[in-house]
C-alpha cells in the first residue's frame, strides 16, 4: 500500500483536478441581480408594447383609408369606411370605433365588404363619425380626426387626421 503525503487523503482538494463551475452563493447572486433588473425594465417593456398596439391600429386605420380612397376612384362610386359602433359591447357610442370597422363599397342589396378590421379591447378610437365616405374622385365627405389611445389612463394617444381631399396623416399627442 503506498502513502500519501497529502494528510487528507486521496479525496482532498489539492489532490483532485479543478472543476470549475458556481458556487451556491455565485447562483443567488446572479438570479436576484436578474429579477432586480427585470423589476425595473418591466414598466418600460409595458409602456413599449402599449404604444405598438396603438401605432398598430393607427396604420390599419389608415390603410383602410387609402384603401377605400383608392376604390372610390377605380369604382367611380362612393366608397365609406364605417365604425361597428356598438356591436361589440365594449363602447357606449355609435361614432366610436373601438369595436371596428369595415370597408364597404356599394350600397342597399349591392353592399359589398372589402376589408374588415376588429375590435382589439385594450386600444380605444373615438371622434369622428360613424361613416366616412370617399367619393369618386377620392375625396372625403368632410375632415375628420380621430383619436386612438390605450384603454389605459395616462397613456399617449395618437390621432388621424383626414383632410376633404382624402389624404390621412397622423399627429402624436394632438388633440382632435
Amino acid at each position: 500500500m503506498k502513502y500519501s503525503k497529502d494528510p487528507f487523503g486521496p479525496f482532498s482538494s489539492a489532490s483532485r483536478p479543478y472543476l470549475g463551475g458556481f458556487t451556491l452563493v455565485e447562483m443567488l447572486i446572479v438570479i436576484a441581480l436578474t429579477a432586480v433588473l427585470a423589476a425595473v425594465a418591466l414598466p418600460s417593456f409595458n409602456s413599449l408594447v402599449e404604444r405598438y398596439r396603438v401605432v398598430s391600429k393607427v396604420d390599419a386605420l389608415g390603410a383602410s383609408f387609402s384603401l377605400a380612397r383608392v376604390e372610390a376612384i377605380r369604382r367611380g362610386a362612393t366608397v365609406s369606411v364605417r365604425s361597428r359602433g356598438t356591436s361589440c359591447g365594449l363602447t357606449a357610442s355609435a361614432t366610436d370605433w373601438t369595436c371596428g370597422w369595415d370597408v364597404q363599397a356599394g350600397s342597399g342589396a349591392t353592399l359589398e365588404t372589402l376589408k374588415s378590421e376588429g375590435p382589439d379591447a385594450r386600444v380605444v378610437i373615438g371622434g369622428g363619425d360613424a361613416v366616412i365616405s370617399f367619393d369618386a374622385f377620392g375625396r372625403s365627405n368632410d375632415w375628420r380626426c380621430l383619436d386612438v389611445r390605450p384603454q389605459r389612463k395616462g397613456g399617449k394617444s395618437i390621432q388621424i387626421i383626414l383632410s376633404q381631399g382624402g389624404l390621412a396623416r397622423r399627429q402624436e399627442d394632438g388633440v382632435c
